[in-house]
């Protein structure tokens, strides 16, 4: 199952919390099938919201690492 990453400015995240950011990414995930709108829903949700700086968001997947034959994950 891959990861989701969140990269964003002060202006969603003064504005949502963490869980709000969690649950509203979790909800565009499964109505899309895909990570292709987050950010868009996650930026209309801040500015609907009022945020009061500027709103920059990415939002990627990326599956986890497998650990070597050392059992030490990563590249």
């Amino acid at each position: 199952e891959p990861h989701v990453l969140i990269l964003c400015s002060d202006g969603l995240h003064g504005t949502l919390d963490e869980g709000e950011l969690a649950g509203l990414a979790r909800q565009s995930i499964l109505a899309e099938g895909s990570v292709g709108k987050v950010a868009r829903t996650l930026g209309e949700e801040a500015l609907r919201r009022g945020a009061d700086d500027n709103v920059s968001v990415v939002a990627l997947t990326f599956k986890a690492w497998a650990a070597d034959k050392a059992g030490s994950a990563g590249p």
